[in-house]
């Protein structure tokens, strides 16, 4: 029995699709999103399997848990109490002192003073903390994503082997070539799908930045609340797409076409923002929280995605292809035109399959 290839599990041809049966697929694949990043017994499993991937999360724990939230209580709960009390008894007896007109001036440049003093110890205090957290937690999240990229590919290869088998075919299953089909690229297209990949993120990130300024109220909040979900999910499964080679045209498509499944996915990493945490207590939580949704998604593999190729055969997902990174994907082609370095780097980036 010959093995299913990748583009049959596409959606089949269906009549027309009501707007209600849309609605309902749409919602189907948002709450699969949502299941995928929440399934914690697939990263409970991969923590089982590899003791370096449990101490690099013991590690993630202790920068972010105990000494980030715990720099941070004591700044909040201890030292800056302690200097504002003393800045307060410090201004009060000097305008006790005071005499004349020239008491209350001085008193309110003292309570100045005090505030920027204040501002000062907490920015000295918070910001390298703040930094050197943000650098060991980027090494720690590179090292157990390559661990559980890692793993991965053991239960690929082992599923893959399984069905062989089955089957008792020799040759490789195509959901596997699909898999394995992207190949890193070197010289000048390399460097200009590994520029185009950093501008399009940070250009998105840019964009949820100019629309919290610019859009106020719920509406504001609900589209950048929106954006950021599909931020955070692109940077999970990022890992994984890297690791089996994936271009960056493929990557923007495939999401795109799966854009209702990726919101679900990013939906739980979002609701720690909307804790109405601090800034600071809110990045301690989320550099704790990521690291587990990255696994998750690796774990997954993205198995409840609809498939989505590209070229002249291309097949819509049902869910239709919305353009999450439309605006990123073109300031980034802009910016590598410019350079004169392969503008077209996310074109055509995905590998055609047979026949196509």
């Amino acid at each position: 029995m010959a093995a299913t290839p990748a583009s049959a599990r596409v959606s089949p041809r269906l009549p027309p699709d009501t707007p209600s049966r849309i609605a309902s697929h749409c919602a189907a694949m948002y709450a699969k999103g949502a299941v995928a990043a929440l399934s914690m017994h697939r990263v409970a499993r991969y923590a089982s399997r590899s003791k370096r991937l449990r101490t690099l999360a013991a590690r993630c724990v202790l920068v972010n848990g105990v000494v980030f939230l715990g720099s941070l209580a004591v700044l909040d709960h201890a030292l800056v109490p302690f200097i504002g009390w003393v800045l307060h008894r410090w201004t009060a007896a000097d305008a006790a002192g005071g005499a004349g007109g020239g008491a209350g001036g001085r008193s309110s440049l003292a309570a100045s003073a005090s505030s920027s003093f204040l501002w000062t110890a907490r920015a000295a205090w918070l910001y390298p903390t703040y930094f050197a957290s943000t650098v060991v937690n980027s090494f720690t999240a590179g090292e157990m994503a390559r661990i559980s990229c890692a793993l991965a590919a053991e239960d690929d290869a082992a599923r893959a082997l399984a069905r062989r088998r089955v089957t008792g075919s020799v040759e490789l299953d195509a959901g596997d070539s699909e898999k394995k089909d992207g190949s890193r690229r070197g010289g000048v297209a390399g460097l200009a799908e590994a520029v185009y990949h950093v501008l399009i993120v940070n250009s998105l990130f840019a964009q949820i930045t100019a629309l919290s300024f610019v859009l106020t109220g719920p509406i504001g909040t609900w589209v950048t609340r929106a954006l950021q979900t599909w931020l955070y999910a692109y940077y999970c499964h990022d890992y994984l797409w890297s690791a089996r080679g994936k271009p960056p045209g493929w990557r923007v498509a495939h999401f795109e076409g799966n854009w209702c499944y990726f919101a679900g996915f990013g939906s739980p990493i979002v609701l720690i923002s909307a804790m109405n945490l601090s800034t600071f207590y809110a990045a301690a939580v989320q550099a704790m929280a990521f690291p587990v949704f990255m696994i998750a998604a690796i774990a997954s593999g993205g198995e409840d995605a609809e498939v989505c190729l590209e070229g002249k055969n291309a097949a819509r997902t049902r869910q239709g292809a919305f353009p999450v990174f439309h605006l990123a994907s073109a300031s980034a082609r802009a910016v590598l035109r410019l350079a004169g370095v392969g503008g077209g780097a996310g074109d055509g980036g995905a590998k055609r399959t047979k026949g196509e």
